[in-house]
């Protein structure tokens, strides 16, 4: 791993994910991806809404 110094300020970085189990999220790839997915915008819909 290499050491970049930034060229001019500073770079800010977030990331979001969900949470699911195979199988009692579902049993497929697509299954357990597409619950994670929602409970991602879910959780992220969430904290929008008690921000206001």
């Amino acid at each position: 791993m290499k050491n970049i110094p930034p060229v001019a300020g500073t770079i800010s970085l977030s990331i979001s994910y969900g949470a699911a189990c195979c199988p009692i999220d579902g049993s497929t790839y697509e299954e357990v991806f597409k619950c994670a997915d929602e409970r991602m915008y879910e959780f992220k819909k969430n904290m929008k809404a008690e921000r206001i």
